[in-house]
């Protein structure tokens, strides 16, 4: 949460559902907007809060573009349910395809229950990634991904990869340094 800046993209406060739906009626009042996201806290697909956010925006506000941002550890398992509750666009966060650098990135992920360590779960959460991204590219008219180009380790996190971004052909909205 970040009280120092206002600007889209940017978040300033952690809303229930329901309070969400009302500061998003609140400022349609005042004027139009096109554009509701939803990020975090942590990730997105794992609050159950964000499903009956988009449950709730889908009937208030129907005509509004609905988007989302995730780690896309669970996108495999939530595309098609995000595509039913009409999300328009989901962005991926991604920081490196390659399980060597990504051990560096990630001490862990929870997964299904389970808390999984070093090469084990970079190279879960790697596959899920690469899978989400596919299966949310064939559910929605927009899927991209934010790549994060890590160079603490002498190199691009993403500097041997440019096959396997090439072959999964992502919509990148962003490369940012690190």
């Amino acid at each position: 949460i970040n009280n120092e800046e206002d600007r889209p993209g940017v978040t300033s406060c952690i809303m229930k559902p329901d309070d969400a739906i009302t500061h998003i009626n609140d400022v349609t009042a005042d004027g139009p907007i096109s554009v509701v996201g939803v990020a975090g806290p942590g990730d997105s697909l794992a609050n159950e809060e964000t499903f009956e956010f988009f449950e709730k925006l889908a009937v208030e506000q129907p005509d509004l573009i609905k988007c989302m941002s995730t780690n896309g550890l669970l996108l495999p398992k939530y595309a098609d349910k995000l595509a039913e509750l009409g999300v328009n666009s989901v962005t991926v966060t991604i920081n490196a395809v390659d399980p060597a650098i990504a051990e560096n990135i990630y001490s862990f992920i929870k997964y299904e229950g389970k808390v999984y360590k070093g090469r084990e779960a970079v190279e879960i959460l790697i596959k899920n990634q690469l899978d989400g991204v596919e299966k949310a590219e064939q559910s929605y008219a927009k899927a991209g991904v934010e790549l994060y180009n890590i160079q603490k380790w002498g190199k691009y996190s993403f500097a041997d990869s440019d096959e396997a971004l090439e072959e999964a052909a992502w919509v990148v909205k962003k490369i940012a340094p690190y």
